[in-house]
Order: structure tokens, then sequence, then C-alpha cells
């Protein structure tokens, strides 16, 4: 009977023993069952941040491209202004030149029309020389117009050139700054992929 009860409590010191040891293995694959859930949460959350982060880079992408773009269309249409505009003022100089020209050579000849007309030598003569005098004047009111028309012309794309590397200038600003923007979302993008291999492992 003695090694009976000594059996006795060897066995129930033993189950003890077991309670004891499953309980302490249950709590701790509790404790890291709910661990893995944190892990996989942490892990979903990670996965999120990095999606809504590879849509903003592709948004910036696009709009970075677009700008290069337009960028590119607004210089090969300003450099064409340019080049219209120089032939335009030497058109200018040039009708000018010829303006001027006409006004030296009326004033070589006396510069006084009514004389021109007055030694005429008969009315015939008078009526072909005021003829003459008329054609002169509407050539120089037409020459006048021309230089007029021209330098307007001028103006008006010397203000548009203005205008338009101004939007250039802007343009190129904001395209540096998405260009700064998208280079800090990739570094936190790849900061993001390198902790997200971490939870991974």
């Amino acid at each position: 009977t003695g090694a009976v009860c000594g059996a006795a409590l060897a066995i129930s010191g033993f189950a003890s023993a077991y309670e004891d040891v499953l309980t302490e293995t249950k709590h701790e694959l509790k404790q890291s069952k709910h661990e893995l859930n944190k892990a996989k949460d942490r892990y979903r959350a990670q996965t999120r941040k990095i999606r809504a982060l590879q849509r903003m880079m592709n948004r910036l992408a696009t709009r970075i491209s677009r700008a290069e773009g337009e960028i590119l269309q607004l210089e090969s249409r300003l450099d064409k202004l340019q080049r219209q505009m120089m032939k335009l003022q030497i058109r200018a100089a040039l009708l000018q030149a010829k303006l001027d020209e006409r006004s030296r050579q009326a004033y070589m000849s006396g510069g006084v029309p009514i004389l021109y007309v007055l030694t005429a030598t008969s009315a015939a003569d008078a009526a072909a020389r005021m003829s003459f005098l008329t054609e002169l004047n509407r050539r120089d009111a037409v020459l006048a117009g021309k230089i007029q028309d021209t330098t307007g012309r001028v103006a008006r794309i010397e203000g548009e050139v203005v205008r338009g590397r101004q939007i250039v200038e802007l343009r190129k600003r904001s395209l540096e700054m998405d260009r700064k923007e998208l280079q800090r979302k990739m570094a936190q993008f790849r900061r993001l992929v390198a902790r997200l291999r971490g939870r991974i492992e």
C-alpha cells in the first residue's frame, strides 16, 4: 500500500506538472497568435500605405511627363515667334529706310511741292506734276501704313513672347517641385518596402 500511495502521489504530481506545462503552452500559443495578428495588421497597414504611395507617384510621374511635353511645345512655339519677330523687325527697318530715303530726296529737291508744280512749262506739265506728286504722296502713305502695321505686329509678337517666357518659367518651377516631391516619395517608398520585407521575414 505504501508503494501504491507513492505511485499515486507521483502520478498526481506528474499530472499536475503536465497541466501546468499545458496551461503555459496554451498561454504562449495564445500570445503568439495575438502577436501574429498584430504583425498581420501592421503588414496590411504598410501595404495600404505602399499602394497609396504608388498611386501618388504614378500621378506625379504623369504630371511631370505632361509638363515636360508642354514645356517643349511652348519653347518650340517661342522659337518660331522669335524668328518671325526678327524677320518683321528687319522688314520694318527696311521700310523705314525706304521712307527716310524718300523724305531725303524730297528735301534735296527743294522740299516744296508747290514750287515743283508752279515751275511747270504748261498746263499739261503742271497736271502731270500734280499727278506725280499725288502718286508719291499715296506711295509714302502706303509705305508709312506698312511700317505702322509691321511695327504693330512686332509689338504684339513681342508681348506674346514675354508672356510665353513667363509661362515657361512658371511651368519649369512647378516641374522642379514635382520632381523633388517624386524623389521624396520614392525614398519613402523604398523605406516602407524595406520595413515590409522585415515584417514578412
